[in-house]
């Protein structure tokens, strides 16, 4: 018996001293990482000879380092904003508006770049459907003049407001940011492929394509590269998809459209509030939901009341970042980085 103790505690101890070996080992690691990080950074005349020394004994090191620095340079590269300058950007409508007057089958893809001008943030990912749909209810909608994403977040859409017909809770139509929308309906991924399958000329506008990229049935994937339809890109940014465009323009949606638009001869009509479909389509607020949202209304409608929050109260602390599933997919991405 004494023997067979002994022997566990020999394995204990002996786990424990690897434990420890190797936190050493890591620690060890990360102060060369340091010390050659520091190094680096010094343009290579300042260098003193220890510090030339401590590059070479490592080198495998040095080799990473500058490996992660690359990576990092791309990535910063591809987050950056491109514009052409104006001759280029014309000359570049130009073609786009060829080939569209040529196309046989047009499809456009549009992200949320379109609506910036409109002072809508963009993001990343496709429009939302709730869950009364894949159940096969019927749904009530109700079109607001505010942002109803106030009291929503991830894996959770109610509103807090209640539907005047059922008397169930409302829900925003949100696919939030770690969400994915697998419904058919109205996503119509199927309307959407065949689409694509007949298409000759695809013109995406606004979009990072990083969502759209990974659903080859909207790129005629199956096809002969030669056969796939002819790739026009609007983006400020880096995309997936730059390498297969015919031709890539960096500009603003409202800008090309706007080029595109007279290169086409086709007019743009005057924008009139007083005719916008939002306002009759909006279901005004029931008085004891008044104090419901926070959120400023587009514009009020003639006989509705301003939900915005009483004068005389005192309004919540403002966050650093505002907005509804935008603020709070922004906030929580930012806390989990930290913890991490």
């Amino acid at each position: 018996m004494e023997e067979e103790a002994d022997t566990g505690v020999s394995s204990r101890a002996e786990r424990k001293a690897l434990e420890k070996a190797k936190i050493l080992q890591r620690e060890n690691e990360r102060n060369i990482f340091r010390q050659v990080g520091r190094v680096l950074k010094k343009p290579e005349a300042e260098r003193s000879e220890e510090e030339a020394a401590v590059l070479l004994l490592h080198r495998e090191t040095v080799e990473e380092l500058c490996r992660r620095q690359v990576r990092r340079n791309v990535l910063k590269r591809k987050q950056e904003e491109v514009y052409d300058d104006a001759d280029e950007l014309k000359s570049k409508v130009r073609q786009l508006a060829v080939a569209i007057k040529q196309a046989k089958h047009l499809v456009v893809y549009t992200g949320a770049g379109i609506s910036t001008a409109a002072s809508i943030p963009d993001y990343r990912g496709p429009n939302g459907v709730w869950t009364q749909l894949q159940k096969g209810r019927t749904v009530r909608e109700y079109v607001r003049l505010f942002d109803v994403t106030e009291r929503t977040s991830l894996h959770r859409h109610g509103t807090g407001r209640k539907c005047t017909h059922c008397g169930a809770e409302l829900r925003d139509t949100i696919v939030h940011f770690g969400e994915r929308g697998t419904l058919e309906q109205p996503l119509n991924w199927k309307g959407a492929a065949e689409a694509a399958g007949m298409a000759d000329v695809i013109l995406c506008l606004g979009s990072s394509l990083k969502v759209l990229k990974k659903y080859a049935c909207l790129w005629s994937m199956n096809k002969p590269a030669s056969k796939r339809p002819k790739l026009y890109i609007v983006n400020l940014q880096w995309t997936p998809k730059d390498d297969l465009a015919v031709l890539k323009i960096h500009g603003k949606c409202d800008d090309v459209m706007s080029l595109l638009m007279e290169e086409l001869n086709i007019h743009i009509p005057v924008y009139d509030r007083a005719k916008d479909p939002i306002f009759s389509l909006a279901t005004p607020l029931q008085p004891e939901e008044q104090d419901s949202c926070t959120r400023e209304v587009i514009a009020a409608i003639n006989g509705q009341d301003d939900c915005s929050p009483d004068p005389g109260k005192q309004a919540e602390e403002p966050t650093a970042v505002q907005g509804g599933w935008f603020g709070r997919g922004y906030g929580k991405g930012k806390k989990k980085k930290k913890s991490t």
